[in-house]
């Protein structure tokens, strides 16, 4: 009996589904009624409608300004240069200051060994100590920490491994926090 139901109802359901599909109307002459057996086995495709070009209205012109997007939210460890937002995070905020994003920043050639962590610091940057070691070279990013204190934050020995020549380290991305420091954000110190 549910078997039967379920028969009826599914051929109710797509004699619906045909007769809408076929846009018949109760305008349109009576049509022979779909056998059971081709609703149950065949489920036409829904129509595509084409739309030509002249039906589709143009669209009306607007005497309105164009709305200028919002600006980005920038938080404390984000910076703002020309438009762009430089996105930081707590524990390597952006440090771009007033440098030009992309080009070395301008306290770069004033450090020494003397005065590497406390320049670096009055400039507020990072330093990117690069230097040998066991026939290649790594890095190391140095900077204030969110706790104050001058420290390494973060390093590149590849596993263990070295890079094999100086050339290949700094084409490297110098990472803080898994964010690539912009080229203006630390001083590059090799020895």
């Amino acid at each position: 009996m549910a078997a039967r139901r379920s028969n009826t109802a599914a051929a109710l359901v797509g004699a619906l589904a045909l007769a809408l599909i076929t846009g018949c109307s109760s305008n349109s002459p009576a049509e022979p009624a779909p056998s059971a057996t081709a609703v149950e086995t065949t489920v036409p495709a829904a129509p595509v409608a084409a739309e030509s070009a002249e039906a589709t209205p143009a669209p009306a012109e607007t005497t309105e300004a164009p709305v200028e997007p919002a600006a980005p939210e920038v938080d404390e460890f984000s910076q703002v240069v020309d438009g762009v937002v430089y996105q930081g995070t707590e524990k390597a905020p952006v440090r771009i200051g007033e440098d030009t994003p992309g080009q070395a920043p301008a306290v770069e050639p004033e450090i020494t060994v003397e005065n590497w962590d406390t320049r670096t610091q009055e400039a507020d940057k990072y330093l990117a100590y690069v230097a040998p070691i066991d026939g290649g070279y790594y890095y190391k990013i140095f900077g204030l920490s969110r706790h104050g204190s001058f420290r390494e934050l973060d390093n590149k020995d590849y596993g263990n491994r070295t890079l094999p020549t100086l050339e290949e380290v700094l084409a490297a991305p110098m990472l803080v926090d898994g964010r690539v420091l912009d080229r203006s954000e630390y001083v590059l110190w090799v020895v």
